[in-house]
């Protein structure tokens, strides 16, 4: 566990030593709320309430969505893909294989402590610049409570998928198409730009069967009130089970990915 916690440590000193690419990084997040927001006022125009498949929204509440989507983009979404990709071209994952152990671990605690940085450096300065500009709403603490475990979760769930789809580096050459195309998906079907409850009756069952709605909209839905206390607990039950159907995938992938390794070195 200590070797683990030096590789967060190493991550978040890291982060800490690049100021310049933090600052960037706010800059880019009050944009893109900005951006959100200016969206959402057009859409609403002098109409303060619209109907939904969850009922009445707010424009109100869509500010606040957008907010708290831009905030979490910052500790939920990871550059776990093209590290992979890199150690995987450049042959450094033999140096991590020596090693006794756990890969993806060592991976995680990389991630775990840029993201606690980022936490710090980014995501406070950006939502308590938000609230003094738009007064966001903020929910009960059973809701705050359920929010960060689903929160937590969709952390988990992202880095999953990115760490499964940066395994495919050990038989593609390139990796950025699928990075690409998995980027582009998930901030679609994931609700971080739309929320899903505004989606057409196909493209909602496209996101029931997949797991990217339990990344973004599953917590701002929870955040905003949108479930009650079962929805709100059976939805986390259902990330739950996806982190334990991607960790399946994940072994198996890396069975593979390992066996293939040392059929090429052999």
């Amino acid at each position: 566990m200590s070797v683990y916690f030096e590789f967060f440590k190493i991550a978040f000193k890291n982060t800490f030593a690049y100021r310049v690419d933090a600052y960037m990084g706010i800059l880019a997040r009050i944009l893109s709320m900005f951006i959100a927001i200016s969206l959402w006022q057009a859409l609403y125009q002098n109409s303060s309430i619209v109907i939904s498949r969850v009922g009445f929204v707010s424009i109100k509440e869509m500010i606040t969505y957008s907010i708290i989507s831009t905030a979490l983009f910052i500790i939920i979404e990871n550059n776990v893909i093209f590290k992979l990709d890199d150690k995987i071209r450049t042959g450094a994952i033999a140096t991590d294989l020596i090693r006794p152990l756990s890969f993806m671990k060592l991976i995680l605690a990389d991630f775990i402590g840029n993201n606690m940085a980022n936490l710090i450096i980014q995501f406070i300065p950006v939502l308590l610049f938000a609230n003094l500009l738009f007064a966001l709403n903020f929910p009960s603490l059973i809701n705050v409570i359920l929010f960060l475990a689903a929160v937590v979760n969709a952390v988990i769930i992202n880095f999953l998928i990115s760490y499964i789809v940066g395994l495919l580096s050990f038989w593609w050459f390139q990796i950025w198409p699928m990075e690409m195309f998995i980027r582009s998906i998930k901030r679609i079907l994931s609700g971080a730009l739309i929320p899903i409850w505004f989606f057409p009756g196909f493209l909602q069952y496209i996101t029931n069967i997949l797991p990217f709605k339990y990344i973004y909209y599953i917590p701002l839905s929870i955040y905003l009130n949108k479930f009650d206390l079962k929805e709100s607990s059976i939805n986390i039950l259902y990330q739950i089970l996806w982190i334990a159907a991607l960790l399946i995938t994940e072994r198996i992938m890396w069975k593979m990915s390992v066996k293939k390794l040392v059929i090429q070195g052999g």
